[in-house]
């Protein structure tokens, strides 16, 4: 977001503008939240195969146990993963109204192209993640910096760079009064995003002795400024980088509590009183409307690098809501810390970790049992025990019946190790409310019926239920904030939304904001603006696997339904398929047949007929494809001959390398035979000297 319109003087702050004690006590409340982060951190490295920490290797290495690690956290996490992916479900716009479904309708086109060119889905995926490893991730849902990439932006943002009102008890943030980003920047970087502060970001003292006395301006930005740092409990070290000489660019979103006034429209909308507003003064003034007093927020905007604020703003978007949507895993009752899955799996985990060392230490380690001076070294004895091919020489003094030297293996404690650690193993699943039937292991429980083995994978899914649904709360939210800034683009201006052919209804366009006479009055038929919608989330998902499903149930209950019957809704069939030109053939089949887009029938044919039909339309499509397949088997032709050629090609320099090499070999065998004739002249005549 370019920030070179805002007005950034700080001469005179405005009341509604932060000061920099205001941020202090926001990040002071900050350094005194719950420290889960670390916690965090663990739980993320678990999944990463860092299970082990640089104290535990220290001790397994001082006792000689090998540092083995069974990572069965990862591919558990990863079923959850997979089950997201599958059930993933788009987008729909609804209206309130039956008078808003074409402003819905066509909202939800635009959501569509949306969330593919923003790449939606993968942020929300990678949100996800979060939530089952650390219990907490964001996503961020803007407008675009870059001209020349999609005008929204939706990506994921790490747990580490966001705080946020710990008091916020509303999972959306609703009722949080300010979210803080830390994003740690170039210098160059800085001075075009904020031009108007470019000097004053330039000489932000790389050396304190720039800042050992004040400027002698005492009116002058600088002056302040030393003054604010001088003043300020921010550490230093959390927004100056002296070696790499980076700044950390603190994004504050803070909410402005105010009185003031608003108004009901009929239509059940809620809007501040606006008086430069012609209409708001104009109704309030006839008595059409009655101000009602309120108390509500107002969502701003501050930029600051430590103790120095660069530009402070009103949003700049028209909702009143942060560009940060969080996605919960769990949270504590008593602190509100959020938390993943992988925290109580912690402790299995590395009990795996350590049955695992243990039990493969004690199938290599052995227990001399030993009089005093049976063997002369008992270092070296220590070193050959190890050893698999061990020889072990006795003290000469050795007396089998005086002195005792024995070399045992307990296996026993071995085999009850691997007991623990099956059990151990079990565990993570159990805590991790996932069981082995989703793994797709039926190791163990072969015997099992189909009907058990999908009520353990069903029983697995409810476990999920609660950071199912918290994912799906943060999802709904990414949609209705990529909706917010679709409405906010299309404004009060005319529009047309292409919609594309669907099951049997033609393809149209949908004329939003078009202006038009009532009574006199000019109004706009389909305002985007004043029209009562909401995004939900798709019932079912949009998965092949889930289409496949579909498709079957569908063919399935065509088959008991009367012949006139699936005549009308073969069509319907030929369009929830993955047959190329599906449209097509299902548009020819209701001509075939006499159905209208409206769905009613003209003709009435038998089984056999419908068959008939659809195969010759099946038939004119593969014909008009034909041609299209022809030239591709040309030009895979034509790639098969190049390949053929560069093969050949390669293959006559591996044999001009190979006949190189021949002749490299030979020159070898050659210097090999004169050296050896040398050594041999010098042999005889080192023999007749001698």
């Amino acid at each position: 977001m370019s920030l070179a319109n805002y007005s950034t003087d700080e001469a005179q702050p405005s009341p509604g503008m932060m000061s920099v004690e205001k941020l202090d006590a926001f990040l002071h409340e900050i350094r005194l939240q719950a420290l889960w982060r670390r916690d965090a951190d663990i739980c993320a490295d678990y999944y990463d195969d860092n299970q082990l920490d640089a104290g535990t290797l220290e001790d397994m290495q001082r006792l000689g146990m090998a540092p083995l690690v069974r990572n069965l956290i990862k591919p558990t996490i990863n079923v959850a993963l997979g089950m997201e992916a599958k059930t993933r479900s788009d987008w729909r716009v609804q209206a309130d109204a039956e008078r808003h479904q074409d402003v819905a309708e066509a909202l939800s086109v635009k959501l569509k192209e949306a969330e593919r060119e923003s790449r939606a889905d993968r942020a929300c995926s990678d949100a996800y993640a979060g939530q089952l490893k650390a219990g907490l991730e964001w996503v961020e849902v803007s407008r675009e910096m870059d001209p020349f990439r999609y005008p929204y932006r939706v990506q994921a943002v790490n747990r580490r760079e966001i705080f946020w009102d710990w008091r916020a008890k509303d999972p959306g943030l609703s009722d949080a009064r300010y979210l803080v980003r830390k994003r740690w920047q170039d210098v160059d970087i800085l001075e075009l995003m904020f031009p108007v502060k470019k000097e004053l970001i330039s000489s932000i003292g790389w050396s304190k002795a720039n800042w050992d006395t004040p400027p002698l301006d005492v009116t002058s930005e600088m002056a302040r400024s030393w003054s604010h740092e001088r003043d300020t409990t921010i550490p230093e070290s959390d927004w100056r980088d002296m070696t790499r000489k980076r700044l950390c660019l603190y994004e504050v979103w803070y909410r402005m509590w105010q009185r003031g006034f608003v108004i009901r429209t009929p239509d059940g909308r809620t809007v501040e009183v606006d008086l430069r507003n012609a209409r708001h003064a104009q109704a309030i003034a006839s008595g059409m409307i009655e101000p009602v007093p309120a108390i509500y927020p107002k969502m701003r905007l501050s930029w600051w690098i430590g103790p120095y604020r660069l530009a402070d703003m009103p949003t700049p978007y028209r909702h009143n809501n942060f560009p940060y949507i969080p996605f919960w895993g769990f949270r504590e009752d008593l602190t509100g810390i959020p938390y993943g899955l992988i925290r109580s799996m912690i402790s299995p985990q590395d009990e795996v970790n350590a049955r695992l060392s243990k039990m493969m230490w004690l199938l290599s380690a052995k227990r001399v049992i030993m009089s005093p001076n049976a063997v002369d070294d008992v270092d070296e004895l220590r070193r050959e025990v190890a050893r698999p091919d061990a020889l072990i020489v006795l003290s000469k003094s050795y007396n089998k019946t005086v002195h005792t030297f024995d070399v045992a293996s307990d296996f026993e404690l071995s085999k009850q190790q691997f007991a623990v650690l099956k059990d151990a193993t079990q565990a993570i699943q159990a805590t991790g409310g996932i069981y082995q039937a989703m793994l797709g292991d039926r190791q163990g429980g072969a015997n099992i019926s189909g009907i058990a083995n999908n009520t353990l994978i069903e029983q697995g899914s409810t476990t999920l239920a609660e950071i199912n649904d918290n994912f799906r709360y943060g999802r709904m939210l990414v949609g209705e904030a990529l909706v917010e800034l679709i409405r906010e683009d299309i404004g009060r201006e005319p529009a047309v939304v292409n919609v594309e052919q669907q099951f049997g209804r033609a393809a149209h366009e949908i004329r939003l904001n078009n202006p038009k006479l009532v009574q006199g009055v000019q109004m706009l038929d389909n305002d985007v603006q004043r029209s009562l919608v909401k995004v939900a989330l798709e019932d079912v998902p949009s998965t092949p696997s889930y289409r496949s499903q579909q498709m079957w149930y569908l063919t399935e209950m065509a088959k008991s339904m009367p012949p006139e019957i699936q005549a009308f809704i073969f069509p319907f069939i030929l369009e929830a398929s993955e047959m190329p030109h599906r449209r097509e053939i299902a548009n020819q089949v209701r001509k075939a047949l006499g159905i209208g887009e409206g769905g009613q029938q003209g003709q009435q044919f038998s089984p056999e007929q419908v068959t008939q039909i659809v195969q010759e339309e099946v038939q004119k499509a593969l014909q008009a494809s034909g041609h299209v397949l022809k030239l591709r088997d040309i030009e895979v032709k034509d790639r098969a001959r190049e390949d053929k050629r560069a093969l050949g090609e390669g293959e006559l320099s591996i044999k001009r390398a190979e006949l190189g090499l021949h002749a490299e070999e030979n020159a070898i065998e050659r210097m090999d035979v004169v050296l050896s004739n040398k050594q041999k002249e010098q042999t005889d005549k080192a023999r007749k000297a001698a």
